[in-house]
């Protein structure tokens, strides 16, 4: 305590001798003086300079006793300026850890992104790699700082992604949580206007790209191989798979389809991956479907009227839609499915996709009972349904699985594991399951009983489960598969010079997701949305598509091209982009400064 007394004291006395010498613009009155005094007469001027004089030798004499602070502390009292406070000295970056899911692309990304960062920014990132249901759970609990993302839209509305960030989303794995967004979003969903939804979605994604819980990488692109022998598939621009309703393989033989890692469960309402997401679409339909044309059409809904404002929606059942077992597809399978769906206890990620019917977000969040939904059955073969606001694209949501109908008395009997068995799995597509083997195959055969099956070929499917792309190029090489999307990125201008490469353009970003809320072990750093620009600015995303080998295109925004805007225009391109400039040296110079500017060292 002593010093810092004495210290105090030393400057008070020096202020003091400061004050009484004229500080406060010295220099300037000093020279002002002079210049009178001489015009008065020599001697004033001379008393004058002699006492100024003695009170700077004083000044000097004590600044020198009282130390370096006391001489700082006088030299700006004299230059007539305040104290300003020492700059706190720059931190260093913490180290950080990225996650991502076994696969050779995916791994090549990461450690291109984990060079970039620490050559440009200094920041030391550890690779973390895991198969992909450990990896899954670990992203959907938050238990990470940063991981690898990816979305297909559901639907070719941008509501698609920018629904899963509101704050409690069950696929905002950022828990990124800001009120102003969640706003935007309802007025999106609940406005009629088209020019003020799409606004109200402008306005939300410039909130999320000022934010940055996420860092779009790039926009997708589809790759994969194919032997030529299976003909009449079709790749879905949504989905970035294949279906296969309508393809034959020459001889009759069985289709090998390499799917990837084994799905969680084929059950409608609680899939929440692609992989999941295509077997169940061969398996299960919708009031309404896709054709090979990648149209929607009706499903099991042959007909539907829609009110004048736009409300209700009235869809009428096919008499000759049934289950695998012959039981009629009623329009309370419709009903149990979605309210199954939005029960808080059932545990739907994607149980928003039914947040469009009256009431159905009050149901997920507790604040309304399941019988509040905006659905009823006029009859067996008549399905009424209230929407909270005009949806003109509900026909896209309702061919997705999360509305598909399953069987209450099926689902009651073994609710963990009833989708996942062909003894128990009762579903009303075009396919029914016949085996599911764990990391080894699934194998799906004609479902007879369906309503359009004496027009379709019902070729035998077999899904090769492997999130090994080095295996499942293996397989492709000798014939035992005859598609694969996945496969080691080397292999790109091998597979080209073959013949056997594919490409096709899929509505959908590769991004990583930043754990933004306070959780143990996690740096502060992370919450701050400028840290969160400066590592969008540090990668360098031509490189990544060079590394990758998809021909896909940079990400500078979340939604993709492909969704039309209000004025019939792309959304994309009216928007345009919210970071970088174009110029990788320059995003670099910028995410530097932020860095700084948050009080952290850079190279």
């Amino acid at each position: 305590m002593f010093p810092n007394l004495f210290l105090n004291e030393c400057v008070q006395s020096v202020n003091m001798l400061s004050r009484l010498s004229g500080a406060g613009a010295f220099g300037k009155q000093l020279s002002s003086r002079h210049h009178r005094h001489r015009t008065q007469g020599g001697s004033t001027m001379n008393k004058r300079l002699i006492t100024i004089m003695s009170l700077l030798l004083a000044l000097v004499l004590m600044a020198t006793a009282c130390g370096g602070q006391a001489t700082t502390a006088a030299t700006t009292a004299a230059a007539g300026e305040t104290t300003a406070a020492t700059t706190a000295p720059l931190k260093d970056l913490p180290s950080l850890k990225l996650i991502y899911n076994t696969s050779t692309g995916h791994q090549l990304i990461a450690e291109a992104v984990q060079a970039m960062w620490k050559e440009s920014l200094g920041l030391d990132v550890t690779l973390e790699n895991s198969e992909w249901a450990v990896f899954q759970e670990t992203r959907n609990n938050g238990d990470y700082q940063i991981a690898r993302h990816g979305w297909l839209g559901d639907y070719t509305d941008p509501m698609t992604f920018l629904d899963m960030w509101v704050s409690e989303s069950g696929q905002n794995d950022a828990d990124w949580k800001n009120p102003e967004f969640d706003a935007l979003i309802a007025t999106a969903k609940s406005s009629n206007d088209p020019a003020v939804r799409m606004q109200a979605m402008h306005d939300a994604e410039k909130i999320l790209m000022e934010e940055l819980p996420i860092i779009p990488v790039y926009y997708y692109t589809n790759v994969w191989l194919d032997n030529g022998k299976v003909k009449n598939y079709v790749h879905d621009a949504l989905l970035g798979h294949m279906m296969f309703t309508w393809a034959t393989k020459d001889g009759g033989e069985p289709i090998n389809y390499h799917l990837g890692a084994t799905p969680a469960t084929l059950d409608p309402q609680l899939n929440n991956a692609t992989d999941g997401a295509v077997t169940i679409q061969h398996l299960f339909v919708g009031l309404t479907t896709k054709n090979e044309k990648n149209e929607i059409v009706p499903g099991v809904a042959e007909k539907w009227d829609i009110s004048e404002d736009g409300l209700t929606w009235t869809f009428h059942l096919r008499d000759d839609a049934v289950w695998t077992d012959g039981k009629p597809v009623t329009a309370n399978d419709f009903i149990y499915a979605w309210k199954r769906a939005l029960d808080p206890a059932t545990g739907s990620e994607y149980a928003y996709q039914v947040y469009y019917v009256k009431n159905a977000a009050k149901i997920n969040a507790g604040e309304l009972g399941v019988e509040e939904l905006g659905v009823k059955a006029i009859d067996d073969k008549t399905l009424e349904v209230t929407l909270e606001a005009a949806t003109p694209y509900f026909t896209q949501l309702t061919a997705f699985p999360t509305l598909y109908p399953v069987r209450e008395d099926v689902v009651a009997k073994n609710p963990d594991a009833w989708a996942n068995d062909p003894k128990t799995l009762i579903s009303n597509g075009p396919y029914k399951l016949t085996k599911f083997e764990i990391k080894n195959e699934i194998v799906m055969e004609k479902n007879d009983k369906y309503f359009d099956a004496a027009n379709l070929p019902g070729t035998k499917l077999i899904f090769k489960l492997t999130d090994d792309d080095a295996s499942a190029l293996s397989a492709f090489k000798t014939g035992e598969l005859d598609i694969a999307e996945s496969f080691p990125a080397e292999e790109t201008d091998a597979m080209k010079a073959a013949g056997q490469y594919n490409v096709e353009p899929i509505i959908g970003t590769y991004f990583f997701s930043v754990e933004v809320q306070p959780r143990e072990g996690n740096p502060e750093i992370l919450q701050d949305p400028k840290f969160r620009k400066a590592l969008a600015l540090a990668i360098d995303r031509d490189y990544v598509i060079e590394v990758a080998q998809n021909n896909a295109l940079p990400a500078y925004a979340f939604v993709p091209n492909g969704m039309a805007d209000a004025d019939g225009g792309d959304f994309r391109e009216n928007g345009g982009n919210y970071f970088g400039s174009g110029d990788y040296a320059a995003d670099v110079a910028e995410a530097k400064a932020l860095i700084n500017e948050i009080g952290y060292k850079v190279p």
